[in-house]
């Protein structure tokens, strides 16, 4: 049988997916991996399928399940964000809505904690299994190696250094402040609080990183988030020789050096 798997970031999803569907492929099924616009294409094309959504969104996912079902395809569930959330569970529980439960023929749960958080939405029991996620299987010691090149080129590269990975999307996003009030709105009641608080940490995150860099001898590496604006991490560190912005992974990598190179 076909299973189609969208990719929507390759730095976080294309290694653990083609793990995954070598995984599936040894048990007889045939994958077929790509962007969200190609695996569309295919829904549309193909019939008696296995569709392996990425999280649901409502208003957007219906019209993509609906496809799938008028093809005679399966929709199963794997959320790439449904471990971590707000103290009101406000993430999960629009992720993890009714609709999904309800259109949804197998849903992948990250743990008990979470199925718990959905139970109120949960219509079929049968239909939900905790399973983790598969991307941290590559986290294991027997697949270490996979990383093992670009580990020993981070390690030669930066030498000793302090990472800091950022998520401020809402905050500091490429396309704008208006591009998160109407993609995240309608998902969010309160989507400008989520924007301010998201500069707020985003001043705060700087001025930790200026404080660092006067400190501390060691390079200090900054990973911000793909939705981030990576112009405004230039401008804060501009002429600061210690700090790197540093953007890289399975869809390529950008880096921005700032004052003299240490290595």
């Amino acid at each position: 049988m076909n299973i189609l798997i969208p990719i929507e970031t390759c730095s976080r999803e294309l290694l653990y997916k083609v793990y995954l569907c070598n995984l599936l492929a040894e048990n007889g099924f045939t994958c077929y991996l790509g962007s969200k616009p190609q695996i569309i294409y295919l829904m549309k094309s193909l019939s008696n399928y296995i569709y392996l959504d990425k999280g649901y969104h409502e208003g957007v996912s219906d019209i993509l399940y609906r496809v799938v079902k008028k093809n005679n395809g399966l929709i199963v569930s794997l959320d790439e964000e449904g471990g971590v959330d707000f103290s009101n569970h406000q993430t999960l529980m629009s992720r993890y809505s009714k609709p999904l439960f309800d259109s949804a023929n197998l849903i992948f749960l990250w743990g008990s904690k979470q199925k718990k958080i959905a139970s109120t939405n949960i219509s079929n029991f049968d239909n939900v299994k905790v399973s983790g996620h598969p991307r941290f299987e590559l986290l294991k010691p027997e697949y270490q190696y996979l990383y093992s090149k670009e580990v020993d080129k981070i390690k030669i590269k930066y030498g000793s250094f302090i990472l800091i990975n950022t998520n401020m999307g809402f905050g500091n996003n490429i396309k704008g402040d208006d591009f998160v009030k109407e993609n995240y709105g309608g998902r969010f009641n309160n989507i400008e609080g989520l924007i301010s608080f998201d500069k707020d940490k985003l001043s705060s995150f700087c001025s930790l990183v200026i404080s660092l860099s006067q400190e501390i001898f060691s390079t200090v590496v900054i990973r911000p988030h793909p939705e981030e604006n990576l112009d405004y991490y230039i401008n804060a560190f501009k002429g600061i020789n210690s700090v790197k912005i540093v953007r890289s992974g399975s869809n390529g990598e950008v880096i921005f050096f700032f004052g003299r190179d240490f290595l």
